[in-house]
């Protein structure tokens, strides 16, 4: 009767939801889920153990969105293990020669300290003989405690009880001492991995009676799953009730039978790197980008293997940042958003210069761009050229979440084709008038070649002595001065000021009017084909010669030479540098991450490597990871 009870309730202790080291290990777990830097999320997981070089990477998902992660790490984190040390007459037979079965206990329980020392772990200790005393607490202090087990601690001796004969120990010490050996981690932080290892005798005649710590099982369960090694010395190894207890609960059983083999040891000695792997978790930080608040699953994904948590996604207003080519902002320019971290779509999005509106855009949509005319009077009048005027873009998200991007100064420009001022106009139709008046005056002056003698009858004795018809006199006129009125300079005939050749309309001005050596100027643009809904950016030496490529990090001041691309494959901040050589006539590609490669070619036929400059061609194509093509075209 006795036996059926027994085996029942170490069936109802099987039964509960538990996770025992010996039960076979899931390949991944998640520990613990942090979302205090949100939109970061922070996952701490523990994995079962992989051979060198073949653990598999991690996937992380959120409400079935996979979250780009931003850091792996291995974390230690302390171990809390609690022993408890059978000290009965069941220990004093001999097992190899010279050594006791106590013997061989102090060396294993010794290795199991020395392996915990190497690592910030705690660790009690409990000692059952005649009595069960604490002889340790939850302490870092682990030499202390393997002081105690070579028996340097006249407080707690770990010598067996000295009796006349073997006496079969008491199960209930056994259980109390197994009981006050979980009570210790009633202190253990919810997330610390815990421990029970029980070192006893292995004879069959032992009670093994264990039913009564069953309530204390269930008050440690509470928190987190409790770890149960059990190590038994001497006996038969298959018929020990220690193992059949084991399999029972769950636990690891790892016998050392008289022989203290060798192989018995290195098998205790895998149990113990298992156990101290308990503390090796990992931890997954990722970006929650696209994903509403409110409750989700978050799924981690190790090679075959998974696991899945709900967790409350909570609400943050989109983070912006303003799109131009750039900050000088001349005749037709294009204004853009892109949203560093948005957890849905844009309803609202208002451009603001210097906090008037400038545009509003009420409803979602793909294109969240303006276009504003700055040659506009109106606009000239209210944003004065040649000054530093504050650009920001306010948003509303589907949340109703509302936020501001971060102020970014541009300096507005003179149109390039300015009307001639007020004053130079009167001017040339008062030159106009008065050039029209000397051109009668001259005509209707001159004296026709027939009457010419007679009305200068007076000068004909001086000027033509020898009488007759007076010559006509070998005089070249100036170049602008044959009869047509005073000279008038090129590009001053009344068609208003001179036009500086590469401002008369032209889309790129390729001559500098203030270098007298003429330099020409190059210009590139980069055409975005597949990967992102970008259209084009033009590099130009005015606006920069160093381009950054690549996502914007979260709260980034995004330079006006940063070129933003919205796709997860891409790498935030510079995945990539474009650099203009040779006054723009040279356009020179760097790959700047090791982390997301940059191909060559249509087809991704050449990878570049770390570092190395690559000049690039006319319709040149390359490639940002495998997502983002572009082209590249010469503007010259």
């Amino acid at each position: 009767m006795a036996r059926t009870l027994f085996i029942g309730a170490l069936l109802a202790v099987l039964l509960l939801p538990m996770r025992l080291f010996g039960q076979e290990q899931r390949p991944v777990t998640i520990v613990a889920v942090s979302t205090d830097a949100f939109p970061i999320i922070t996952t701490t997981v523990h994995t079962a153990l992989a051979s060198a070089g073949d653990a598999p990477a991690f996937t992380l998902t959120l409400a079935d969105k996979e979250l780009p992660l931003t850091a792996s790490a291995p974390v230690q984190v302390p171990m809390m293990v609690s022993v408890v040390a059978d000290l009965s007459d069941g220990m004093r037979p001999a097992m190899s020669p010279g050594l006791t079965r106590l013997d061989v206990m102090q060396q294993r329980l010794s290795e199991l300290v020395w392996r915990l020392q190497a690592e910030p772990n705690v660790m009690s200790l409990v000692l059952v003989g005649d009595t069960v005393e604490l002889a340790h607490q939850q302490t870092s202090d682990l030499g202390g405690v393997d002081n105690t087990v070579a028996n340097g601690n006249p407080a707690f001796p770990f010598t067996l009880v000295v009796r006349d004969q073997l006496v079969e120990p008491s199960g209930g010490l056994l259980q109390e001492g197994l009981a006050r050996g979980l009570a210790q981690f009633d202190s253990a932080e919810p997330t610390q991995p815990r421990a029970l290892v029980l070192f006893a005798s292995g004879d069959s005649w032992q009670s093994t009676d264990l039913l009564t710590i069953q309530p204390a099982l269930e008050a440690a369960r509470r928190e987190r799953p409790v770890e149960l090694l059990i190590v038994g010395f001497g006996g038969d190894s298959t018929t020990t009730p220690l193992r059949a207890a084991a399999a029972q609960m769950g636990a690891t059983y790892i016998h050392q039978d008289d022989s203290a083999s060798a192989e018995q040891k290195e098998a205790l000695n895998a149990a113990y790197a298992t156990l101290t792997a308990l503390g090796h978790y990992t931890q997954l930080s990722a970006v929650a980008d696209g994903v509403p608040a409110g409750m989700a699953t978050l799924q981690v994904v190790y090679g075959d293997a998974s696991a899945e948590q709900e967790i409350d996604v909570p609400a943050l207003a989109p983070q912006v940042v303003p799109l131009f080519v750039t900050d000088h902002f001349q005749d037709s320019v294009r204004i853009g958003v892109a949203p560093v971290f948005a957890q849905g779509a844009l309803n609202t999005v208002t451009y603001l210069l210097d906090g008037r509106s400038l545009s509003v855009i009420g409803q979602p949509q793909d294109d969240l761009s303006i276009v504003i005319n700055t040659a506009d009077e109106t606009f000239q009048q209210q944003y004065p050229p040649g000054q530093q005027h504050e650009l920001v873009v306010a948003v509303t998200d589907a949340q109703g979440l509302e936020s501001r991007s971060k102020p970014v100064l541009i300096t507005v420009l003179s149109p390039s084709h300015s009307p001639p001022p007020r004053g130079l106009i009167v001017g040339g139709v008062v030159a106009a008038i008065f050039a029209g008046m000397l051109f009668w005056w001259y005509k209707t002056t001159q004296i026709p070649s027939g009457n010419r003698q007679s009305r200068g009858e007076d000068h004909a004795d001086t000027e033509n002595p020898g009488g007759g018809q007076r010559p006509e006199p070998d005089v070249t006129r100036p170049q602008g001065d044959r009869g047509d009125g005073p000279t008038v300079p090129q590009g001053d005939r009344g068609d208003g000021p001179t036009v500086p050749q590469g401002n008369r309309g032209d889309k790129e001005q390729t001559t500098d009017p203030s270098n007298s050596n003429n330099t020409t100027y190059g210009a590139w643009e980069l055409e975005f084909l597949e990967g992102v809904e970008h259209g084009s950016e033009l590099l130009t030496p005015t606006r920069g010669t160093r381009y950054e490529i690549g996502r914007v990090f979260i709260g980034q001041q995004m330079a006006p030479t940063h070129i933003a691309v919205a796709n997860n494959q891409v790498s935030r901040g510079g995945h990539a540098i474009l650099t203009l050589k040779a006054n723009g006539n040279k356009l020179l590609l760097k790959v700047n991450t090791a982390k997301n490669p940059v191909y060559l070619g249509e087809n991704q036929e050449r990878e570049l490597a770390v570092n190395d400059e690559e000049p690039l061609s006319h319709g040149d194509i390359f490639w940002l990871s495998n997502a983002v093509k572009i082209r590249v075209v010469c503007k010259r």
